[in-house]
């Protein structure tokens, strides 16, 4: 005769399985809705720089993870901006997946950019893909000891920038504050090749792009990286000095902090806002296999890519930190510095 205590072991166990039956069968449902559909894959950058590549890195193993047909698709403008801006506007779809450079998108939002039209606390995302390491690549016959020299009247640092809440210019604008450099940003060149080929032109002395766009142009054009604004040296350059690890002015530290802190956030996936909360399990359980795969991080850093996971709920954490009512950012200071002060 079975107890009471057995017949409810019974009922628990039963429960469960049903339950883990039942996760099973949603899951193979959702499943099913991407299998021999197309997912489209949108990058707010043209082709051939750091967002196109990781893309097309990760597009094959989405596919394979989803049974989908995954197609990369370059959507460039304003600065990355414009494809976040449809992202804000769409309705429910479950096979477009966009890949969003989230510190500008932060920057545009604190800055109150008109481009910016989107509420970046809004987003679904899906997963971070890398930190977005940058670096400081100088032209040809200046250094950093020059620039951080202190003469009555010191030399004019010329940055290459794209527009005022664009990341080249965020950059040259925090580290000119946090090193007391005498900079004048020019903008108007078109992402990160035109703004290095104006340091090739002898046009600007200086440029803060990503670790991945400043080593396919060092060597013989003479550029030289002179340090990474990260508090960790890169992987992919181990021997390059990081901003902590020069003599930093503490009062002036908080710019490196804030620069550093942005740059942990990096490039990430996201989906419209409102699409089934089983798809994105879904898409997030994919994403998240995919770049925790030793394999496949092994063959990115082979083609010098450096993988970074970071869960989507400690993407929306960290933005919240800075664009959440209960943030420490000094808005005004930073609407100076970022907005007025080198342009």
């Amino acid at each position: 005769m079975k107890t009471h205590s057995g017949i409810a072991l019974l009922f628990t166990l039963s429960l469960a399985l049903f339950t883990i039956g039942s996760k099973s069968f949603a899951a193979d449902a959702v499943k099913e809705a991407y299998v021999d559909r197309t997912i489209r894959l949108i990058v707010g950058y043209g082709t051939g720089g750091g967002y196109d590549a990781f893309a097309r890195l990760i597009a094959p193993e989405l596919a394979r993870e989803t049974g989908a047909n995954v197609v990369v698709q370059n959507k460039p403008g304003a600065g990355g901006l414009a494809v976040l801006n449809d992202v804000a506007r769409a309705d429910t779809d479950i096979a477009t997946l966009t890949i969003a450079n989230v510190s500008a998108a932060v920057n545009a939002q604190l800055l109150g950019s008109e481009v910016a039209r989107f509420n970046v606390n809004d987003f679904v995302w899906l997963g971070g893909i890398s930190s977005d390491k940058r670096v400081l690549l100088m032209a040809e016959g200046t250094s950093l000891s020059d620039w951080r020299s202190t003469p009555q009247k010191p030399a004019l640092i010329r940055w290459a920038a794209g527009g005022k809440t664009d990341n080249l210019a965020l950059s040259a604008a925090l580290l000119s504050e946090a090193f007391g450099f005498n900079s004048k940003i020019i903008t108007g060149y078109k992402g990160s090749s035109e703004a290095i080929a104006a340091l090739l032109r002898g046009e600007a002395d200086g440029t803060v792009v990503s670790i991945e766009s400043a080593m396919n142009f060092v060597g013989e054009t003479g550029l030289t990286i002179a340090a990474v604004l990260s508090d960790t040296r890169s992987v992919l350059i181990p021997d390059l000095p990081t901003l902590y690890e020069m003599d930093i002015d503490p009062a002036r530290r908080t710019w490196i902090d804030y620069q550093v802190n942005l740059s942990t956030l990096g490039r990430a996936l996201l989906i419209a806002s409102d699409t089934p909360q089983a798809n994105v399990d879904f898409l997030r359980d994919a994403l998240q296999r995919i770049l925790t795969d030793p394999d496949f991080i092994k063959s990115a850093a082979q083609r010098g890519r450096a993988i970074n996971f970071v869960a989507a709920d400690s993407i929306a954490k960290a933005t919240n930190s800075i664009l959440g009512p209960a943030s420490s950012v000094d808005r005004d200071a930073l609407l100076t510095v970022l907005g007025q002060k080198y342009f």
